[in-house]
C-alpha cells in the first residue's frame, strides 16, 4: 500500500503554516550531483538523483513519462502551469525527511511538499521518492522499477492536486485517475493492473 505523506494544499514543508518560522532545509536545498530538466514557456520538470540510484535509461524514460503524465494532468484537472521538482533518494534520507518533517521513524515512499501559498494557484511542489522502496515494491509486484517510481511521483503530484486516500472511496477515486493518466501516456496500469488480484495494493 502506499503510504503517502504530504502538506496540505496552501501550507508550507510538511504542513508548516505560512506564518510560521522558515522550514529546515531538506534534501532539495542541496546542489545535485544529477539533474534532468524539461522546460517550456508554461511548465517546469526537475529530476535529481544526486546518488545515481537510477541508471541513465531509467532516468531519460522517467523524464519523458513524468513529462508526459504532468501534460495530461494539466488537462484533466483544468491545473495551472507549474514547477515541480522531483527528488530520487534512497532509504537513509527519506528515513531523515521522514521523521523530521512527519515525526515518524523509518523510510516511506513518497513525501510530497506543497509550497504554494494559494491552493488554486500554480503548482509549486517538491515530491521525494524513495528508491529502495520503490524496489521493493516493484519486485514484490513483478514490475519494472521506473514504473514503480513513476507511479509514486505521480501519487504526490495528485496529493497537491486534492486528491487523498483516507477513506474507501477517496482511495479508489485517487488510483483510478492514477491509472487513468498512466493509461492515456501509453504506461498502462501500475498501481492495480487490470486482472491481477494478487498484486492489488
Amino acid at each position: 500500500m502506499l503510504e503517502h505523506n504530504e502538506a496540505s494544499p496552501g501550507e508550507g514543508e510538511a504542513g508548516q503554516s505560512a506564518d510560521d518560522p522558515a522550514p529546515e532545509p531538506t534534501a532539495l536545498d542541496e546542489p545535485p550531483q544529477e539533474t534532468h530538466d524539461a522546460i517550456d514557456d508554461h511548465q517546469r520538470l526537475t529530476i535529481t538523483d544526486a546518488d545515481r540510484r537510477v541508471s541513465a535509461d531509467h532516468a531519460q524514460w522517467l523524464q519523458q513519462a513524468a513529462n508526459d503524465a504532468l501534460n495530461v494532468i494539466l488537462g484533466l484537472e483544468d491545473a495551472q502551469p507549474h514547477d515541480v521538482r522531483l527528488a530520487l533518494v534512497g532509504d537513509d534520507e527519506m528515513s531523515t525527511l521522514h521523521e523530521r518533517h512527519k515525526q515518524i521513524e523509518g523510510t516511506t515512499d513518497v513525501l510530497t511538499f506543497d509550497l504554494r501559498d494559494d491552493p488554486q494557484g500554480p503548482l509549486d511542489v517538491d515530491i521525494v521518492v524513495c528508491v529502495d522502496e520503490a524496489q521493493r515494491q516493484a519486485d514484490s509486484h513483478n514490475i519494472d522499477l521506473k514504473r514503480e517510481l513513476l507511479l509514486y511521483f505521480l501519487h504526490g503530484l495528485l496529493h497537491c492536486l486534492g486528491y487523498d486516500d483516507h477513506d474507501d472511496a477517496s482511495f479508489a477515486a485517487m488510483h483510478a485517475r492514477e491509472d487513468e493518466v498512466l493509461a492515456a501516456i501509453g504506461v498502462g496500469a501500475t498501481f492495480a493492473p487490470a486482472g491481477d488480484t494478487e498484486g492489488a495494493r
